[in-house]
């Protein structure tokens, strides 16, 4: 891989907006993933002349904040409009393939945020599209069958569940705190 983003990196300038976002996002889950002897040697100057453009909503900084378990910075409605235009547009060719799980999660992560503004309703609806999304996943379900609006939905799946350590959000994954979970009966 480390090959791979070496020549990513002397293409991003002649990529496509698209490609770009798509390439520099698996840059930078690389280079979170990787152990600091293995990360990019460029990886400061490359986030810094990109930093603008993956900050900016796209369904590709969305999966990346879902991957790292981070919260975007962008206005909710921002948010809902990309997520809403990646379910809209996913069956057309051009568009970022992801497992059903990573699209459930994507809702999930929205619906928290709703959550915390106090939009409970929008939420729910939010956790029922998740539920859509990955058919047969039981977590999921139980999620919506106990969603209270006052305990936080169990969202982050993504660096701790690809590189387990005895971190914190582990220790919550294994608990069952995840949609990969087969128990989330105490999503807390």
């Amino acid at each position: 891989l480390r090959d791979l983003l070496s020549k990513v990196e002397k293409l991003l300038p002649t990529m496509s907006e698209t490609h770009r976002r798509a390439f520099l996002a698996l840059y930078v889950l690389f280079n979170k993933l990787a152990i600091p002897e293995m990360r990019m040697a460029s990886l400061e100057h490359v986030l810094s002349s990109h930093q603008s453009e993956m900050e900016r909503p796209s369904v590709e900084a969305m999966l990346l904040h879902l991957l790292l378990g981070t919260d975007p910075a962008w206005s909710l409605e921002e948010h809902q409009a990309i997520h809403d235009a990646y379910l809209r547009d996913q069956g057309r060719r051009d568009c970022l393939r992801m497992p059903p799980a990573f699209k459930a999660g994507l809702s999930l992560a929205l619906a928290e945020r709703y959550r915390l503004s106090g939009n409970a309703e929008h939420a729910r609806d939010l956790i029922s599209i998740a539920v859509e999304n990955c058919p047969g996943n039981s977590a999921l379900c139980q999620i919506e069958k106990s969603f209270d609006p006052k305990q936080a939905i169990p969202w982050k799946i993504g660096v701790p569940l690809l590189c387990p350590s005895q971190s914190p959000a582990t220790q919550r994954l294994s608990a069952g705190h995840c949609i990969f979970a087969s128990d989330v009966s105490d999503p807390g």
